[in-house]
């Protein structure tokens, strides 16, 4: 997994960049420390990449991408 820049934060998501969000699965209360976003990939062979809630805490690697 890696962090792509997701968070909640007062009750809201938004992307660190200040980006629109688009995301309309994302629950209005996350669970308790499942405030952060990243990408899970590979689940399965044919499986597309996830966005799945975890504790920000956790350590994983940084995505970035710009246009």
């Amino acid at each position: 997994m890696v962090w792509l820049g997701l968070r909640f934060i007062g009750g809201s998501w938004f992307w660190s960049d200040g980006a629109d969000l688009t995301l309309p699965d994302l629950p209005s209360c996350p669970e308790p420390n499942r405030h952060c976003g990243a990408l899970q990939l590979n689940r399965n062979s044919n499986s597309e990449p996830v966005i799945v809630l975890s504790d920000c805490s956790e350590m994983l690697n940084t995505f970035c991408y710009t246009l």
